[in-house]
């Protein structure tokens, strides 16, 4: 690349102005500053032999920390020029420029060997300055490889000489490079005061640099302490001022301490995101410590999302490059991770050769060589004579209180032992003079013993004999009553399938004939029976729910809940109620204050609006005349409550305490007519609002009316981690599927022409498979949009039809419906993949709205 520049050498232009301008700019230039490779090689061939030099230096330093082998390139010509003009102080800062690469590029072994010819040219020519920079970086080599001791020589070498020559403006980084040997070491308080009194220092000077690398070294402390928001604070702060420089590698040490932040916080999305970025940025410098700390953070991040393939080959490419730079410090948490993921993916070998390996390595970093170390430190690297003084006046005085303590505790143990020795003379002596005695007393009892012993043997054998026989009973009766339970559940899981099945039928054609154009009387018979399958429904239900409470089997799902706009659609819905059941002339209204419109808490959705129905419905039924009344308030920040009042006909005095029992149906006159309803509706009510939290009660007078109350705990939205409001939309059922092709996994007929009635306007095309392996030779030969499954199938049955689709990495949308009701089918359906779930009897709106959010 070059030659032409070796060639030229000996041209002795003129180097214009602005080349002179270019040369003399700090270090830290900002990144405009910063001459490309051509416009080097330009300026180069138009420069006199002396400024070609300035410059090669000058580019060689800039690169070094973005292009390693650049720097690299324009150093060895750096030195090749000052070897000709025999300038050997500028043959030095370039040697020390290539032993600074080679330290990013984890080439340890041949850094050092290019240092020591550095340091043997510089004491030959007694530049101390230049000293000062090698003694550093072997400093930064021996602690990323785990040589403290060394480490330690270096720094305090460098110390010596900062003092000797007043250099004091390379202070700042040396105090800074120091707390990093402390960090090495895990003793980040220590570490934690050097990295403040470096920032102090670079404030003092507005040394921007410096600043930022003090600000992101603080900021590691931070992760390290447990302290997240501090330290993505100090992180942020060193990156808004390294933006300011074209400083890649430090640039991307700070984006990879954030990534730190992510991981520590169980963020491992942003986390991988950040660690791939700066793997990315590290190789392009060819930094190697990097790219082994980015590779073994993402070899934990994937190992904590059980990506197990991913985090080896993250974790063995991290070990190779460290065991190949011998980045022992590294290589401790890289087995540790290791022996981590063979323990988790059962490899149990492996991780304890690794988990081995781990122990030996850490054992001889940070056992007693760590003591020494710090001894040393201590008596080596205080910056101020005054701290030392102090430092050494505490120790004598340390040494005084200490001498102090043994002689008050030797004399405090002294009297102990006397007193103690004349308790045991006291208590020899009070023995033996009863010793007579107690002998007399022991012979006597130890005869009443045996004789209260023998008689204790026959209680004790008999008492076996009841606790043998009672615990065969006790055994028996478990057994039984598991059996019962078990038997009880699959009798609520087999008639919930098996009774809401035909009624999904029933109630889905039903409802299509409402549809169509039918004379008037049949219209009527279409209508009675859609009221009396609703009817028939919420019974069904109610029985369900209550076996499900008896069982503890009912869940709920807390989300966030708008009390005003969950109203608004109760109150629409008994509006339409009450023409059905011919009270139009109720009126049903909502009273809250205004001020509560937005507000929000979490509950079960579902479950109140169920309670509200409930109680709203019985309202509806026992009120003849009047209104009905529907509201909330909040008298503390901590309770909702919730009321329904009418103008009915009440409840006696004497039905208070049995009005939530269950089967309980009261009239307040004895010889009226009995209403309709199983009388579980306030026996599920009062349950329900008890599992979330609540309690409910009520207020009547005879022939008046009723208040039925009920709290629920108040909760701010914002305690969810994801709190997305749902917005209630009005659903557009005229939806267009054309061109779209669905699967209906059903082995009933009924339930399959129902959907295809349901569907019919969307111009969908509609595929049937009886069982789970149609299914599976459909998708084969199909190009499918969505499958409705049905969960009970012949052959295969719906869950395990959703996870072999999954194990075939097919994301395709699937909606589980079924006729069951238990949660913990709908926990297996997700379980194994499923997107969303419908419970039959199916609705045609919720149909078409659930296959809306998945086509």
């Amino acid at each position: 690349m070059f030659k032409s520049f070796l060639i030229s050498c000996s041209k002795g232009l003129a180097l214009p102005l602005i080349l002179y301008l270019l040369i003399n700019t700090p270090t830290n230039s900002r990144a405009e500053d910063i001459i490309s490779p051509d416009s080097i090689n330009k300026v180069l061939s138009q420069s006199s032999d002396s400024s070609r030099l300035e410059l090669l230096i000058k580019s060689a330093n800039d690169y070094n920390n973005s292009n390693t082998a650049l720097s690299i390139e324009y150093a060895r010509i750096a030195i090749a020029l000052a070897k000709k003009f025999n300038s050997p102080n500028k043959q030095v800062i370039a040697e020390i420029i290539i032993g600074k690469a080679l330290f990013i590029n984890g080439e340890y072994a041949n850094a050092i060997e290019q240092l020591e010819k550095s340091q043997a040219l510089t004491l030959s020519i007694n530049d101390s300055i230049n000293l000062i920079e090698i003694n550093r970086i072997y400093a930064l080599i021996y602690t990323k490889i785990g040589d403290f001791k060394k480490a330690i020589e270096y720094s305090e070498k460098t110390f010596t000489l900062v003092e000797k020559l007043n250099q004091q403006n390379k202070l700042a980084d040396i105090v800074r490079e120091t707390g990093n040997i402390y960090y090495s070491f895990r003793e980040y308080g220590i570490a934690l005061d050097f990295y403040q009194k470096s920032l102090t220092s670079c404030q003092a000077k507005n040394d921007q640099v410096g600043m930022s690398k003090a600000l992101n070294n603080i900021g590691q402390v931070y992760i390290d302490l447990g302290q997240y928001s501090k330290a993505l604070d100090f992180l942020n702060r060193s990156l808004e001022i390294k933006s300011k420089y074209d400083n890649k590698l430090s640039y991307t040490i700070t984006q990879h301490n954030i990534g730190i932040i992510y991981f520590r916080q169980k963020d491992y999305s942003k986390a991988i995101s950040y660690f791939t970025q700066s793997n990315r940025n590290y190789t392009k410098i060819n930094y190697i410590a990097g790219i082994t700390d980015s590779y073994q953070f993402l070899g934990q991040s994937y190992l904590k999302i059980k990506q197990y393939k991913f985090a080896e080959e993250s974790l063995l490419e991290a070990e190779k490059l460290a065991e190949k730079a011998q980045i022992r410090t590294l290589l401790v948490t890289i087995y540790l991770s290791l022996s981590e993921l063979y323990a988790e993916t059962n490899r149990f070998n492996e991780a304890y050769i690794a988990l081995s390996k781990n122990k030996a390595l850490s054992d001889s970093l940070y056992s007693d060589e760590k003591r020494n170390l710090l001894i040393e430190l201590d008596a080596k690297y205080n910056l101020q004579t005054k701290e030392k003084q102090i430092k050494l006046l505490s120790k004598e005085q340390e040494l005084e209180n200490i001498q102090r303590k043994k002689l008050t505790i030797l004399s405090v143990l002294l009297a102990f032992t006397a007193f103690f020795l004349i308790l045991i003379i006291y208590l020899i002596y009070s023995r033996m003079r009863f010793r007579g005695r107690i002998n007399r007393q022991l012979l006597e009892e130890i005869n009443q013993r045996k004789i209260v012993e023998e008689e204790l043997h026959r209680h004790q054998d008999h008492l076996e004999a009841l606790v043998d026989d009672r615990t065969k009973d006790l055994k028996i009766a478990k057994d039984k009553a598991e059996e019962s339970d078990m038997l009880k559940t699959a009798f609520l899981a087999n008639m919930s399938h098996e009774i809401r099945t035909p009624m999904n039928a029933i109630v889905g054609f039903s409802n299509l004939l409402e549809h169509e154009t039918l004379p008037e009387e049949r219209m009527e018979y279409v209508k009675q029976i859609n009221s009396n399958a609703d009817i028939l429904m919420n019974l069904i239900n109610d029985i369900i729910d209550i076996s499900m409470i008896e069982s503890g089997q009912i869940k709920t799902n807390i989300t966030s809940v708008s009390i005003s706009a969950l109203l608004n659609e109760l109150l629409a819905l008994f509006e339409m109620e009450k023409h059905k059941i011919n009270k139009s002339h109720i009126s049903i209204m909502l009273d809250y204050n205004h001020n509560l419109e937005s507000l929000e808490i979490l509950t079960d959705s579902n479950r109140l609006k169920q309670v509200l129905s409930n109680i709203i419905s019985n309202a509806l039924k026992f009120t003849h005349k009047g209104s009905i009344v529907i509201g909330f308030k909040q008298n503390n920040p901590y309770k909702t409550l919730f009321f329904v009042k009418d103008t009915g006909i009440g409840i006696a005095p004497c039905n208070e305490e049995a009005i939530f029992e269950r089967f309980s149906k009261f009239n307040s006159e004895p010889e009226a007519m009995l209403f309709p309803g199983t009388g579980l509706g306030l026996t599920i009510c009062r349950e329900l609002i008890h599992l979330l939290g609540g309690n409910i009660w009520f207020d009547s007078v005879i022939n008046e009316g009723s208040t039925f109350y009920f709290t629920l705990p108040t909760k701010n939205p914002e305690q969810l981690n994801d709190p997305n409001i749902k917005n209630m939309t009005k659903l557009d059922l005229e939806l267009d599927l054309t061109g779209k092709t669905i699967i209906v996994a059903e082995d009933a007929v009924s339930n399959f022409k129902l959907i295809k009635a349901f569907l019919k306007l969307t111009n969908v095309n509609l595929l049937w498979a009886k069982d789970g392996k149609e299914v599976m030779e459909m998708l084969e030969k199909q190009i499918v949009h969505l499958i409705l499954m049905d969960i009970q199938m012949p052959l295969m049955d719906g869950i395990q039809t959703t996870k072999e689709i999954r194990m075939k990495e097919n994301s395709i949308p699937i909606i589980i419906q079924t006729a069951y009701t238990l949660n913990n089918e709908k926990d297996k359906s997700y379980a194994v993949g499923c997107n969303d779930y419908i419970t039959k009897p199916i609705k045609r709106e919720e149909l078409i709205e659930k296959i809306s959010k998945y086509i």
